[in-house]
Order: structure tokens, then sequence, then C-alpha cells
């Protein structure tokens, strides 16, 4: 199994019942990838999960009947200190902060309501 945060767009019932744990059901899942491409696989989660930037764990799963499909789980964060997701937020923060680092050196980003200074005066000579 390998993690990958989506965008959840939607989710939809495809089936539900009871089982010994309670009642269940599993959902079709409508999602981009992170740059916002929309992923075309059959994706597929026994979660409600919420709509929006989601981190899952995804399990390939193949059927004679049915073909491939993917299995979504949500990572859970953990209480000491927020786990994945905030390694994920962090990371996203550090490649932020160093393009704007980046693009901040190619422009001129002093103050445009500051005075140039007055240019220092030469004596001629004659």
């Amino acid at each position: 199994m390998s993690s990958r945060v989506i965008n959840v767009l939607s989710t939809k019932v495809l089936k539900q019942g009871q089982g010994n744990k309670g009642p269940w059901a599993l959902r079709s899942v409508e999602a981009t990838d992170h740059d916002g491409n929309p992923i075309t696989e059959k994706l597929k989660t026994f979660a409600d999960l919420p709509r929006g930037e989601v981190t899952v764990e995804v399990e390939i799963q193949e059927s004679p009947e049915y073909g491939r499909s993917f299995l979504l789980k949500p990572v859970k964060a953990s209480s000491g200190g927020g786990g994945r997701e905030l390694a994920d937020l962090r990371a996203r923060v550090e490649r932020l902060e160093a393009e704007v680092r980046r693009l901040s050196s190619l422009v001129d980003v002093r103050d445009p309501t500051a005075r140039p200074a007055a240019p220092e005066r030469v004596a001629a000579d004659f």
C-alpha cells in the first residue's frame, strides 16, 4: 500500500449492508490529484471521506467481475504531533517558502514609496 494526497470532489454510495461490526457502505470516489488533474481510475472506499484534500492509503484490487480498482483508506493523524498530514503540510510550506525566495530574487522588492537617495555631487574639474 502507498499513501497519496488527493482532492475529493464527491462520493456516491454504490452498495450498503449490515455486517458483524454494524452497517457499512461502499462508495465510489470522484477526485483529482494534488495538481488538480482528474483521477480516471476506479476509486472506492468504505470510509466517509470529506470533500477536499485528504491523505489516503491506496490498495490496488483486481476482480474478474469488476476489473481493476483502487480502495482508499484515510490516513489518521497520530496524536503525537500530527503525523503524516502535518509532515505533508510542512513539506508544502517549505516548498512555497523556497519558491517565494526564488521569485523575490528576480524582482525588485524595495518599498515603492521610498524616495531614492540623492546622487552625490562631484566638483567639476575645469
